[in-house]
């Protein structure tokens, strides 16, 4: 044996092993990148959409804090200036002053005036703005309520404000209180009627509403507020981490005699030394990320519905039996067609003394929902006032909530569909149909479902088609108004679960135990996926209650022999969002009277009696949608 031949092959068999290593590792990594780059691409649609909500979420909560405080100076500073106190009270005035239950009072007052009419601004801008509103228009609709967004915090940039509960000398500012006071309630008013944050929501759920199926759609709705949910989540933190590490940061010149120096003191409130101006920082994050918002408006977000939103092909039959389907309709216009999408209101005849009103029951349930709104605001006000909690504390606490909230949807609203669906009987009809034919027609569009089953010949050989062959349109129709009744149930209890929350909290303001107002809080955050559910249960029967309305002779309409050149009426989940999104804003306003006439009455007796308010409010959505009837069957058209 040659010495060649006594080598050892174990180093050969390594070094030849090794490129092919190398090659399967890379090939590896190439198909991973693939994969990453195919999810991303596939999700992109939806990402670029559930950054706006995010951006709002952070918008709206990272100067909250702050925002508080700022407000508390300003109107403390405003009480003392129409109340001026006697020259040796002058003296007198120290930190607890602007605790006094009397600028307490004036506090919310002033707040609820402001806010107050920025919501009007904003229902008078939104008036104009649904005129407008259109799919070419999105884009500059939402970059202008972005823009809103930012103005309304532009003020405290630059205000001469004391950290609160310090008041800054007369001698040492330019500006009044009353001037500073106009200031900022001029700058919110010109942001609400931008439309701010209520015109980008309407515009990204008009995106989702037009270019996804209702159950695409319901997770969509449900996403949107995991996104907003998130931003909420961090925002209070960034702002407190970008106070704390910018500590120095203030207006020191601007609306001052000089530029003073931003000193260090003990503050009782918080009971560790802080400086003495109003730290900015978290509003430069709110400016900061407005601007952000415009950019991905502008540059990212793709408002053009795609051409095919579904896995039925839009074949020339289909379109053919679409453009038949709007003549007919533009040949018999509505009565009520000068109320616009509020026709929908109408109670629908279906019976000579039966009619739908379901979504005249929706609307009333929005309503008492926006009303409630103020009970966060006010829950935020007693941990300040009754349990002395600062603006860091109230940061993380606010943090910790919208977590919870974000958890609550993220994990318990999707356990609680499963729930429901699987304990909630179907229709008798749709009983035989398996799991995948049930999420195939969920999956379906709204112009998908009312063609008839496989009219597309390119379609027949599909997945899509095999499953949904034997399945009739009535049954495509019962589905998706049995999956609206889950979402309705759903619903029902989370009304159900804040009604015995805000109760929680009402029992722990009077016998001032914190523990169980933080319970209650906790508790509200298993009922947040009320507002989404019952949004996506409207917008489904909407829809139907609609397309049933257009295909029946009901006397709410009257034949014409020339169609009119007039634009067509949105459908039935583009009418309801077009209501809601104007009704509300009223709603608002009323909600603000009542959160100040019964928190301002009660602040010095019994500061959680609007938590009762709030309480009887759930009572009420909870009593409609429990009255309010399972979709019927009269609805399905089964020509």
């Amino acid at each position: 044996m040659t010495s060649e031949e006594q080598q050892p092959l174990l180093p050969r068999t390594s070094a030849s092993s090794a490129p092919a290593a190398h090659r399967s590792a890379a090939a590896w990594m190439h198909a991973t990148a693939q994969r990453a780059a195919h999810a991303v691409a596939s999700a992109w649609p939806t990402l670029q959409v559930l950054i706006l909500p995010h951006l709002l979420g952070l918008i709206l909560s990272v100067a909250t804090p702050a925002e508080v405080d700022a407000m508390r100076s300003l109107s403390c500073a405003h009480y003392y200036y129409l109340h001026p106190p006697a020259p040796r009270a002058q003296e007198a005035l120290d930190a607890t002053s602007c605790q006094a239950p009397a600028v307490e009072v004036h506090f919310t007052t002033i707040t609820t005036r402001v806010t107050f009419s920025v919501v009007l601004a904003n229902f008078a801008g939104m008036l104009i703005y649904g005129r407008l509103f259109s799919s070419m228009s999105r884009r500059w609709l939402a970059v202008m309520g972005m823009a809103g967004c930012a103005l309304a915090r532009i003020p405290m940039l630059f205000l001469p404000l004391y950290q609160y509960p310090y008041l800054a000398p007369d001698a040492v500012r330019t500006m009044s209180p009353q001037t500073m006071l106009v200031v900022y309630w001029a700058c919110a008013i010109l942001g609400g009627f931008s439309g701010a944050a209520e015109l980008v929501t309407l515009t990204v759920e008009s995106l989702i509403v037009d270019t996804q199926s209702p159950e695409k759609r319901s997770q969509l709705f449900s996403q949107l507020q995991i996104a907003q949910l998130l931003g909420a989540s961090i925002g209070p933190v960034l702002g407190s981490f970008a106070s704390s590490l910018t500590s120095g940061l203030a207006n020191r010149c601007v609306g001052y005699t000089h530029c003073l120096e931003n000193k260090r003191l003990p503050s009782p409130q918080r009971g560790t030394h802080g400086h003495l101006l109003f730290n900015t920082a978290s509003y430069w994050l709110a400016v900061l990320f407005a601007t952000l918002g415009i950019v991905w408006l502008l540059f990212f977000v793709r408002f053009a519905a795609p051409p095919q939103t579904s896995a039925v092909p839009n074949c020339e039959q289909c379109r053919t039996e679409d453009t038949q389907r709007r003549k007919t309709l533009m040949r018999n216009p509505p009565k009520y067609a000068w109320l616009g999408a509020f026709q929908r209101l109408i109670p629908v005849r279906i019976a000579r003394w039966k009619y739908d009103a379901r979504i005249l029951q929706f609307t009333v349930s929005e309503i008492f929902t926006a009303m409630m709104n103020e009970g966060i605001v006010v829950l935020i006000l007693i941990m300040g006032f009754v349990f002395h909690w600062g603006s860091s504390l109230i940061a993380v606490g606010l943090s910790v909530f919208n977590t919870l909230r974000l958890l609550m949807v993220v994990v318990g609203l999707p356990a609680m569909l499963s729930i429901t669906s699987e304990r909630l009987q179907k229709p008798a009809d749709v009983r035989e149909l398996s799991q995948k034919q049930i999420d195939a027609v969920l999956a379906m569009s709204q112009s998908d479902v009312r063609r008839r089953p496989n009219c597309c010949p390119s379609y027949q050989q599909t997945r899509e088609a095999r499953l949904l062959q034997n399945v009739s349109t009535s049954q495509r129709t019962l589905v998706r108004l049995w999956r609206a009744q889950v979402d309705l149930t759903v619903a029902r209890f989370s009304y159900f679960l804040n009604i015995v929350s805000w109760l929680m909290m009402a029992y722990g303001i009077e016998r001032y135990h914190e523990w169980i107002v933080l319970a209650g809080a906790a508790l509200l955050t298993a009922g947040s996926s009320a507002q989404p559910m019952l949004r996506s249960t409207a917008c489904t029967v909407a829809d139907q209650i609609v397309e049933w309305e257009r295909n029946a002779a009901i006397p709410l309409k009257r034949p014409r022999p020339e169609p009119k050149d007039t634009a067509e009426l949105p459908d039935g989940a583009d009418s309801y969002l077009v209501i809601v999104s104007t009704v509300l804003l009223p709603c608002l306003l009323l909600g603000l009277i009542t959160r100040n006439l019964v928190y301002s009455s009660t602040v010095e007796s019994f500061p959680g009696a609007f938590f009762l308010v709030v309480a009887s409010f759930n009572v009420v959505v909870l009593a409609i949608l429990s009255w309010m009837r399972a979709p019927p069957t009269f609805y399905v058209d089964t020509r």
